[in-house]
């Protein structure tokens, strides 16, 4: 798989992170709301409300599906990459002229944007069912609950966004991320600074698991010599006292090398140290204490 980081997120990781933001009190009021809509000169309000969390689907629109997707007034609903769902299982809407009222699935097709370390996913259009609703609501359908439905997507999941978790690998820095979508996960890919732009991840090859991170062992063998450079020239002393006497021991490490094994779970670690000691002090604990230190900080 192209890329020195690889991460892989499932649709039920991405599920619980909008079931998270749909709690908020605070985005509350992005999940309901009533508008006023001018009908053959008459006014009808409608009220609407979200009534369960919105669901992911990391799976790509059908040419029908998206023959069949409902953008915003004015715009035109065009095939692009890397698409996937936001469904609205359970949207409920309600016209105050008759107290008709109804719930549906509402399924909005949305694109992925990265800024940063945060998954933005912007909304295109929606899809749904009216072959079996009046001319009133289609245009109800069209000019609000569709509308509200994209706006509710943008401000919930286009500005806010889904965090992913923060990778510090080794103070190891990454260039620009190359994403896609199919098989119920998203696949995100970098490569080191400095070495361009990955092609598009598979999905396919990436394991079952939730979350998943995969490293090249160029990255395993960069973050190693990152960790070994901020030890270098570092010195380390111990002491004690035995009876009367009082001993003193220290080590400094003049340089180090790190290199990734041909087993990638694997490090070659080389260090140059010098020693002194004070006292009756066997060096080689003093060695010894001295690595046993540098596993424990790094």
């Amino acid at each position: 798989m192209d890329g020195d980081l690889v991460v892989g997120v499932d649709e039920s990781t991405l599920t619980q992170a909008v079931a998270t933001l749909y709690g908020r009190p605070a985005l509350g009021p992005v999940f309901s709301g009533r508008q006023t809509v001018n009908w053959q000169d008459k006014n009808v309000d409608v009220s609407w409300k979200v009534k369960e969390p919105p669901e992911v689907k990391l799976s790509a629109p059908t040419p029908d599906e998206w023959g069949k997707a409902i953008p915003r007034p004015d715009q035109k609903a065009q095939p692009t990459t890397n698409a996937l769902w936001v469904n609205f299982p359970k949207f409920w809407a309600k016209r105050h002229d008759t107290d008709k009222e109804a719930s549906t699935e509402v399924r909005s097709i949305c694109t992925v944007e990265l800024r940063n370390n945060t998954v933005l996913l912007r909304p295109v259009a929606c899809v749904v069912d009216l072959s079996q609703v009046s001319p009133l609501d289609k245009v109800l359908y069209r000019k609000v609950i569709v509308p509200k439905i994209l706006d509710t997507v943008d401000k919930v999941l286009g500005q806010n966004g889904l965090q992913l978790p923060r990778l510090n690998i080794g103070g190891v820095g990454f260039g620009d991320i190359a994403v896609s979508v199919g098989n119920s996960r998203m696949a995100l890919a970098a490569n080191l600074s400095g070495r361009g732009t990955p092609s598009a991840p598979g999905t396919s090859a990436l394991s079952d698991r939730p979350f998943t991170v995969l490293l090249s062992g160029r990255t395993v063998e960069e973050a190693a010599k990152a960790t070994v450079h901020s030890i270098r020239g570092k010195w380390m002393s111990t002491g004690g006292k035995f009876g009367p006497a009082h001993w003193s021991a220290g080590v400094k490490l003049n340089d180090a090398n790190a290199g990734a094994d041909s087993d990638p779970t694997g490090l070659q670690l080389r260090l140059w140290f010098d020693a002194e000691a004070e006292g009756w002090v066997d060096l080689g604990e003093a060695i010894k204490d001295f690595w046993e230190t540098i596993k424990k900080k790094y």
